[in-house]
């Protein structure tokens, strides 16, 4: 599973063909509440390498290596295995990657969503953010479908018509894009106590690590909010 984790595409794939392994692993590597089954792994490292370079903490070399043998995995995943990485479903895993990292004050705030809009905002910009924060992909679609501002500047504690000191807030973020930049690049970065973060696991050059459990749901965390930055970006959701 390291392998997988550390997007080493020659090691992992040489261990898959020759099969003296757990195959139970292909289906669940557990740490979830739900099976999850190694392929997604290789899906998330792609959805941030891929989709999330521009605004990734990481050194050019050791994201172009990474970014290369990440999509030798998927090759591999769709090639051997048949998996279609990009139909892999996040909304089973919401509980456990919240768990991981319970997205600060800002997440009950905006459930409050009378209280900002009594601030002077709009509602339906307001709900979009809240549903973006929710990761309720059904709503946030709805809310684009009617051509609802993802990029909207939405505070919780600055009256609309006061944006113009924004600039000196040091509240929240901003908008429901920029928030899910935000929980991206924190997350790739995010230490937790002697936990390696995602991109330890990412420089190759430190050899074979073990993959915690709370490294693992930050990725999944991470990787969540990177189809959800597609979906309000207009690219593939």
């Amino acid at each position: 599973m390291s392998y997988v984790m550390q997007n080493l595409s020659k090691r992992a794939i040489e261990v898959l063909r020759d099969g003296r392994f757990d195959k139970a692993i292909l289906e669940n590597v557990g740490f979830c509440s739900v099976p999850l089954p190694l392929y997604a792994v290789t899906a998330c490292n792609l959805i941030l390498l891929d989709k999330c370079g521009g605004f990734l903490p990481l050194d050019d070399c050791v994201y172009k290596d990474n970014l290369k043998q990440c999509r030798e995995l998927a090759d591999f995943w769709s090639s051997e295995y048949g998996y279609d990485l990009a139909d892999f479903d996040f909304a089973p895993y919401m509980g456990d990657f919240f768990d991981v990292d319970a997205m600060s004050v800002r997440y009950d705030k905006m459930d409050v969503v009378d209280d900002i809009v009594a601030l002077g905002y709009d509602r339906a910009e307001v709900e979009l953010y809240k549903s973006v924060l929710h990761y309720d992909i059904e709503t946030v679609r709805k809310y684009l479908d009617l051509k609802i501002d993802p990029n909207a500047v939405i505070y919780d504690d600055v009256p609309a018509d006061k944006l113009e000191i924004a600039d000196d807030h040091l509240g929240e973020s901003d908008s429901a894009v920029n928030d899910c930049i935000n929980i991206i690049s924190e997350s790739v970065r995010t230490m937790y106590g002697d936990y390696p973060d995602i991109s330890t696991y990412w420089d190759a050059r430190r050899g074979h690590i073990p993959v915690e459990r709370d490294a693992l749901l930050t990725l999944l965390h991470a990787a969540a909010y990177g189809r959800m930055y597609d979906l309000l970006t207009g690219s593939k959701g």
